[in-house]
């Protein structure tokens, strides 16, 4: 039993929640057990998610992570780090604040990397049509197909076949259009 305790631990200090360690023991060493079982030997083990910790202790494990390569490291993988290393565990809200604290310089250089929409420009309308699918329901039977105006966003066509695999069938829906507009966007894509 000192082996699983031993793995119980490792996962634990991986960072893995109770029932990923539950099924990682099953599978990889065809140890089962219950979550209530493991939650008895977890408080054994004396390892708990939710303890208090000494600020000044973590603020300590978070400027020598912070010396090295720990310095790119953002919220979550400080966490991480923080747990695999030095047995700390601090909840997210708790590593922000800290963050903001130690590295303020370091927390606004990873946010500023967040989603940068790009600008879209059209040449006007009809000049550009967007086509594309959605194969998620396929395996019920329902291929959905559709357009999009470049330039006015403006929905050209939304149609739902049986198949995706038949050229023939998203070849007529760009055709029925074409017959309806009586003339043709310069690009598709």
């Amino acid at each position: 039993m000192a082996f699983v305790d031993e793995k119980i631990q490792e996962y634990f200090f991986n960072g893995y929640d109770n029932k990923e360690i539950i099924f990682l023991l099953w599978s990889n060493y065809g140890v089962k057990i219950s979550c209530r079982h493991l939650k008895r030997r977890m408080t054994r083990l004396n390892l708990r998610r939710r303890r208090s910790y000494n600020v000044d202790m973590a603020i300590r494990a978070i400027q020598e992570e912070m010396m090295f390569s720990g310095q790119t490291l953002g919220c979550r993988l400080m966490k991480r780090r923080l747990l695999q290393k030095h047995g700390i565990f601090i909840g997210r809200d708790n590593m922000l604040c800290l963050l903001r604290i130690i590295d303020p310089d370091g927390v606004d250089l990873r946010t500023s990397h967040c989603l940068t929409r790009r600008m879209y420009l059209n040449n006007g309308p009809n000049y550009l049509a967007h086509v594309d699918g959605y194969y998620k329901l396929k395996p019920f039977g329902f291929a959905i197909h559709g357009a999009m105006c470049g330039f006015s966003r403006r929905i050209l066509w939304l149609k739902v076949a049986r198949t995706n695999n038949d050229s023939f069938v998203v070849a007529s829906y760009f055709l029925k259009f074409l017959e309806e507009i009586n003339s043709a966007p310069r690009c598709e894509t």
